[in-house]
């Protein structure tokens, strides 16, 4: 809330209810201002048992319960506040915050214009007022509102880091820097002025700057999701040798233990300070070298160690590296040299080992003689020899749930170090958990077509991608056209802010990643669909570590959405219809499905960015359904042993180093492709107005420095020859928004 507490003592408009209302309302401010909250809320309860009616606990109250989550109940005060008092303007100002900050943006707007023509001359209320515009990217009127919070309070930081967004958003980046520069001035001991700082940085560029302002304010914020969110946007952007190498240990160390944000952008950070210390090892042919050297990192082991555990060492320097340091743990084990030299930690590094092997899907080869010493250990744990040293060895070859023949001792097995049973749960409980999910899943329809089978026995098998964390928060919700705005800039949509629930679909959700970022969406349902159970499964698995209770999953086709008898606000399908035999029917079924006023995000695969692939592929006259791991391995060997310069390429692609996505990068049993003029005519064709492209602004500006003409970046027949100059801008894929015309 924008305002609250009010005054102690004789303030009539608050307490005129006798002396032991104003005895309450005095001890509840204090204990409130001092952050005892559940005495304040027992306080305030208190005046109310006697006064219903009264404004000032009402509106605190109300406050107490915004702040504690329980949202609903706040707004429930704070309409009986302004029921039993009608012109209590503050009432009024602070459900409309509330109701925008829910998403309720359309009822946010109407009770904050009623405060205002209660009283025009309220800073909080036109202070919101412009927030509330601000959200519905109404820029010129949220400007009104804010230049007049500022008239009326020339001190007031909110309303500077008001102008300041609006400035970012009117692109106005340097009077955006200037104006949040004072709004910091003004309160320096919030975080929002430094975040809208930070976030005008990244839009210029200026991705030094913004790293040094986080670092700023990362003392006393370190936890702060949006503040780690916006530095790891920068980060991921920056180039390690602009950064002191201590500030990047620094980084890497504050952002490695989170589990709400994308880590795989600190690899390069990680690669440049450990490779030079590391990696030249490889040179020298001394067995057991690799393990004296990574034992000997103890200052920075347990950030190392993590690294391995949750990001994709993904260059084959590192894959070469940790490929021999396996074989050294497994070999020095064999030999009993481990037990010579308590110096050295195997345990502690075949964990991290096991937990890389394990995210890469065991995409590292391996020698025969280590083939014969992981039977004997087999062997020996079936006996009975269960230790720690050995299951860890064994879980950086292949994953501990296959092992069928030792799953029953392995589930029984605890140890006395908690990094070993932190390795069982994610080898052996969790999957098995997983695949418990599989009978309860809803399912709807028949796949029959005989690409969809092809589709869906691939990514049951090879389920795609394996992800450890993703960006996620529970708190910062956004509307959803402020999401779609965010993506499509300089372009911008409109449409009614209403409050029911957003109707969000996940065609093709996989193991979940878009399922944890649609969570941006405020005041949302999510249904999401795969053919695949296994990628269903995980997905499940996944939303309940993250504690989300908002999807429902079904395993379906695309074809059969009609069957759910359904519409969909916002329909996400990125990755997806270029596996189908027919994707241009299959759009035609989502946008039956979107309503009238959705918006559809489709992913695309680029003919031009795939080239590439494409030669790559025409150099391996192989069968590319019902490949297992051991002929992934064989076929990605031949790819690095050959000195082919097709190949060169592909080595620096992340998706090159792990099962999964190795095989849908390169050896997919479908995909279709795309020129930019033939998605021109599937969007003519299905009736759909494109909105532009997401994709990083760095691309979007060499754009408009080639075509200034096109404002708002919408015309795909420049596009189309810009892409021909630049023939990598969409090597992922094209994503892009449309809406129906």
């Amino acid at each position: 809330m924008n305002k609250g507490f009010g005054k102690k003592e004789n303030d009539n408009s608050v307490v005129n209810d006798g002396d032991t209302v104003l005895d309450f309302f005095n001890q509840a401010i204090e204990y409130h201002q001092s952050g005892k909250l559940q005495e304040a809320e027992s306080a305030y309860n208190s005046i109310l048992n006697i006064d219903k009616k009264n404004p000032g606990a009402l509106l605190n109250l109300a406050s107490i319960y915004k702040n504690t989550s329980r949202v609903n109940k706040a707004v429930n005060l704070l309409e009986s506040c302004i029921k039993y008092n009608p012109k209590f303007v503050d009432a009024y100002s602070n459900l409309g915050n509330l109701l925008r900050i829910i998403g309720q943006l359309g009822e946010a707007h109407q009770i904050t214009k009623e405060a205002i023509l209660l009283n025009p001359e309220s800073v909080n209320s036109n202070i919101n007022m412009g927030s509330i515009l601000l959200e519905m990217n109404r820029l010129e009127e949220a400007m009104k509102f804010t230049l007049k919070a500022i008239e009326l309070d020339q001190f007031n930081s909110i309303a500077h880091l008001n102008l300041s967004v609006i400035y970012r958003l009117q692109n106005n980046l340097d009077k955006s820097v200037e104006v949040a520069r004072k709004a910091i001035s003004l309160n320096s001991s919030k975080l929002e002025p430094y975040l809208s700082l930070i976030t005008t940085f990244i839009e210029q560029g200026n991705f030094f700057d913004a790293i040094t302002t986080c670092s700023q304010v990362l003392g006393k914020y370190h936890s702060n999701h949006r503040l780690c969110l916006s530095l790891s946007k920068a980060i991921s952007q920056i180039n390690p040798q602009e950064l002191d190498v201590q500030l990047i240990r620094d980084l890497i160390n504050l952002l490695i233990f989170r589990k709400d944000l994308e880590l795989q952008s600190l690899f390069k950070f990680i690669d440049f300070i450990y490779t030079p210390m590391l990696l030249n090892e490889l040179k020298d042919n001394n067995q057991y070298i690799y393990i004296s050297t990574i034992s000997n990192l103890e200052s920075e082991a347990k950030m190392f160690f993590q690294a391995l555990k949750c990001i994709n060492f993904a260059s084959l320097s590192w894959e070469s590296y940790l490929t021999k340091l396996r074989r050294d743990i497994t070999l020095a084990y064999a030999s009993g040299i481990y037990k010579l030299d308590p110096s050295i930690d195997l345990d502690r590094v075949s964990i991290a080992i096991a937990h890389q092997s394990f995210l890469n899907e065991y995409i590292y080869s391996f020698k025969s003689d280590e083939y014969d010493l992981i039977n004997k250990i087999i062997g020996k744990i079936q006996n009975g020899k269960v230790q720690d040293l050995p299951i860890s060895i064994l879980a950086s070859y292949m994953p501990l749930y296959s092992l069928d023949s030792l799953r029953s001792i392995l589930l029984n097995y605890k140890s006395n170090n908690i990094e070993i049973n932190e390795l069982l749960n994610c080898q052996l409980h969790q999957p098995l958990e997983e695949r418990k999910f599989i009978s309860s899943l809803a399912n709807v329809g028949n796949i029959s077509n005989r690409i969809s089978i092809n589709v869906k026995a691939q990514y049951e098998q090879n389920p795609y991608p394996r992800w450890i964390y993703t960006e996620f928060s529970k708190e910062n919700k956004i509307h959803y056209l402020n999401v779609i705005n965010s993506e499509i800039k300089p372009n911008i949509v409109n449409s009614s802010y209403d409050s029911n629930p957003l109707q969000v679909l996940i065609a093709g959700c996989g193991t979940g990643k878009q399922i944890i970022k649609a969570q941006r969406y405020s005041n949302a349902q999510v249904t999401a669909i795969d053919i695949s159970a296994s990628s269903l499964c995980y997905s499940k698995r996944k939303i309940s570590d993250y504690g989300i209770n908002n999807v429902s999953l079904i395993q379906m086709d695309i074809l059969d959405l009609p069957k759910l008898n359904k519409k969909f606000d916002v329909i996400e399908c990125c990755g997806v219809l270029h596996h189908m035999e027919d994707p241009a029917r299959a759009l035609e079924t989502l946008t039956n499905t979107l309503v009238d006023s959705g918006y559809l995000k489709l992913g695309l695969y680029s003919t031009v960015a795939r080239q590439f692939i494409k030669d790559i592929r025409s150099t391996l006259p192989i069968n590319l359904s019902n490949l297992n791991s051991e002929q992934l391995r064989s076929i990605r060997n031949e790819l690095i042993s050959e000195n082919n310069y097709i190949y060169k390429k592909i080595y620096r692609v992340l998706d090159f180093f792990s099962i999964s996505s190795f095989r849908d990068l390169l050896l997919h049993v479908h995909e279709k492709t795309y020129t930019l003029p033939q998605i021109n005519e599937l969007l003519h064709n299905n009736s759909l107005h494109f909105l532009g492209f997401y994709i990083p602004d760095e691309i979007k500006n060499k754009y408009k420095s080639m075509y200034p003409n096109d404002k708002k970046l919408l015309e795909l027949r420049n596009w189309s020859k810009f892409e021909e100059i630049n023939p990598d801008i969409f090597k992922g894929m094209y994503q892009f928004w449309a809406s129906k015309k």
